[in-house]
């Protein structure tokens, strides 16, 4: 992405390239400032997730995902990690090989958090779907032949773990 704050001196004009520009998604919402989305060179705009070993700092897996994946990562005590998706889904990974174990249709982008509680001794899942952010509504933006007229919808989806 290319932010540009609006220099001290004021202005009016500002465009991304800028010798004032900042990496900083956030500083939009709280100064002057214009944000372009825009693709890598030499590829498309894409997530990855990378799981290391915690002593070595070696990669022990990883997985590329079309899509930036703006959820929340959820780990449990039993190596499993769940994801949300831009896409609409929530996939429960394992940890130690980063395989997909499952993935499940919620029917809208997942950018808010995902939680585990338990209530008498059955352990569950939540999630917040819809996109609901800035930075969501900008990964739609720049994805829209992946994502299509994909409608927004907020809902709370648990699931109940064996």
């Amino acid at each position: 992405m290319y932010l540009t704050a609006q220099p001290k001196s004021g202005g009016t004009t500002i465009s991304a390239g800028a010798e004032t520009r900042t990496l900083q998604p956030f500083a939009q919402a709280f100064m002057s400032a214009e944000w372009i989305g825009t693709d890598p060179p030499g590829d498309k705009s894409h997530g990855r997730l990378t799981a290391r070993d915690p002593i070595t700092g070696k990669l022990a897996w990883e997985k590329r995902y079309d899509l930036i994946p703006h959820s929340t990562l959820m780990s449990t005590g039993s190596d499993l990690l769940f994801l949300g998706t831009s896409d609409g889904f929530v996939e429960a990974l394992d940890a130690k090989s980063g395989n997909v174990l499952w993935r499940y249709n919620v029917g809208s982008g997942v950018h808010g958090g995902i939680i585990s509680y338990s209530v008498g001794g059955k352990q569950y899942i939540a999630v917040a779907t819809g996109h609901g952010t800035y930075v969501g509504g900008a990964i739609k933006a720049l994805n829209k032949e992946k994502l299509g007229t994909m409608n927004e919808s907020m809902a709370l989806v648990v699931f109940a773990l064996p």
